[in-house]
């Protein structure tokens, strides 16, 4: 149970960064900040983070957080992908070396935790 809290934390704030995108860009294309749905957008993010937030406390209760903050990195492979696919941003040859390196990382720290 306690991976799944890790994992909920690792990937709710994600999918509270693509929702912060998308009132950034409402609001590029003219959209009043105080519009209804950038507001709904906003407060969605807000809610995710506390959620992500509340998990995070709960399984450092049982995992030691040497063990369980790498797996933030995590977002830093997973929103450029999502970026790509919801909002057509580039995925550059630093970005794929960058995520490669991240994924070599975690995975060095995956194998001196067992």
């Amino acid at each position: 149970m306690t991976y799944v809290l890790v994992a909920f934390s690792v990937l709710v704030p994600i999918i509270g960064q693509l929702l912060f995108k998308a009132v950034a860009l409402r609001t590029a294309d003219g959209a009043s900040v105080f519009d209804a749905a950038t507001i709904a957008l906003f407060a969605a993010a807000v809610t995710l983070y506390g959620l992500s937030t509340i998990s995070w406390v709960v399984a450092l209760r049982s995992l030691p957080l040497s063990a369980a903050y790498p797996f933030f990195a995590l977002g830093f492979v997973t929103t450029p992908i999502a970026a790509h696919f919801l909002f057509g941003e580039r995925i550059g040859w630093g970005v794929i070396i960058g995520t490669a390196l991240v994924v070599a990382g975690l995975l060095a720290i995956v194998i001196d935790h067992r």
